[in-house]
């Protein structure tokens, strides 16, 4: 294996390199499972597959090939495998999940005896559901795999997708099964299920919303009182000169009252106004931007990377900040009532650090080929319209935090 420096790869990714990669996906692949089969790992009945993501990391240069084996035409979840190349094609990495005999493991029906609303009911009968409303087919593509969009039926708080797969059940049997997805109302959960497709039973389920909850010890903190003055701020001189100069230069200038980074909370500094924070290369258009062209096309805390609301007694809130896009003079205290919630306040700084966080992980190449959460994705790849939903004040609970995302495409939760 040759060696290879980073200087080499930058040197290379923006060459021919990722052409000759994207142009050779098949025989790269092939290859791949040509060492299974020599290994003795599968046999030439298992060797079937599909390309399930590709692309090219906008920093290392590395290509990341994701596909999945396939039985009759369809795809084997749980068979996930990947190559990773180097700029000039060698192998960096490889990963394979492939199943072995899939022929013998094989059992049931090729055709589903259930279909795509059977499989929802049961799923919702599973999981203890009472629905509001009917399931009912909202669209069904002519393919293979039945690719089906469900309504909510009043036990999701988006619509279902569902397709059809195989899937190993727990007694090793390669089952034909309706794969689909529910985000449950109270936002507890976004489960990932396969439903068998002839007997109607759950052969497998992933949680897709990470949680915690967490208790402090208030006492042990000094409380800090913001709201005695509301303009007592570090940089509150330097940044209204800053807008003014940039809003006289003709730019558009949003500014945001907020813990900036790297503040992790109030306990360890205090809030600053931060005037156009936004990256210009992770987010060329600016924060509120969704169209790809000069201007915000909202002036409440929602733009392409996000969108951030109040999830409490309130539900949907939004501080709007005017066509100055001005985020600031929000009255914020750490002691917190029904009557005194800062809605403006917390609602900002989650704004704020949504889009932060989106814009420093773009530059470490999680950007829009490689799957991250943009509206518009501008024309650089991946899929869009799948900004993240973030709620302020969670309406299920207090000291918490969860994230759960559907694939590429989806708007997940905050």
């Amino acid at each position: 294996m040759k060696k290879h420096n980073l200087l080499m790869v930058c040197a290379l990714v923006f060459g021919l390199s990722a052409q000759v990669v994207a142009q050779n996906v098949q025989q790269i692949i092939d290859q791949q499972i040509n060492q299974l089969l020599e290994n003795n790992k599968i046999s030439t009945q298992d060797t079937n597959w599909v390309v399930t993501n590709q692309h090219t990391s906008s920093v290392s240069g590395i290509h990341h090939i994701y596909y999945r084996q396939t039985f009759n035409g369809i795809e084997i979840y749980g068979s996930e495998s990947s190559v990773h190349l180097f700029p000039d094609g060698d192998v960096l990495k490889s990963n394979s999940r492939f199943i072995a005999d899939l022929g013998s493991k094989a059992t049931g029906s090729a055709s589903p005896a259930y279909t795509a609303v059977q499989a929802v009911q049961s799923a919702a009968d599973y999981f203890n559901y009472n629905g509001s409303g009917d399931i009912s087919v909202i669209s069904l593509e002519n393919n293979i795999a039945r690719e089906t969009v469900l309504s909510k039926g009043g036990i999701s708080l988006s619509d279902i997708p569902a397709r059809l797969v195989y899937q190993m059940n727990q007694i090793g049997e390669l089952v034909l099964a309706w794969d689909l997805s529910i985000e449950e109302i109270a936002q507890q959960n976004w489960w990932s299920v396969r439903v068998d497709a002839t007997s109607g039973a759950i052969v497998d389920q992933v949680n897709w919303m990470s949680d915690c909850n967490f208790v402090h010890d208030h006492g042990i903190h000094e409380t800090l009182d913001y709201h005695k003055n509301l303009y007592d701020i570090p940089n509150y001189n330097e940044a209204i000169t800053k807008k003014a100069a940039l809003s006289a230069a003709g730019f558009l200038v949003d500014s945001y009252e907020v813990f900036a980074i790297p503040i992790e909370s109030p306990y360890f500094g205090s809030r600053t106004i931060e005037v156009t924070p936004a990256d210009p290369t992770a987010s060329p258009f600016g924060w509120h931007d969704t169209d790809g062209a000069s201007g915000a096309e909202y002036t409440v805390t929602r733009g392409n990377n996000t969108n951030s609301y109040e999830d409490g007694d309130n539900p949907g809130y939004q501080p709007d900040g005017g066509s100055s896009l001005e985020f600031t003079g929000y009255p914020f205290s750490q002691i917190y009532s029904a009557g005194t919630q800062y809605e403006d306040a917390a609602i900002t700084n989650l704004f704020y650090w949504n889009n932060i966080i989106h814009d420093v992980l773009y530059q470490y190449g999680f950007d829009e080929a490689a799957g991250n959460f943009q509206e518009n994705n501008y024309g650089n790849g991946g899929a869009g319209s799948d900004s993240v939903n973030s709620e302020a004040q969670d309406g299920s609970g207090t000291c918490n935090a969860n994230f759960g995302t559907p694939s590429d495409g989806g708007n997940p939760t905050m």
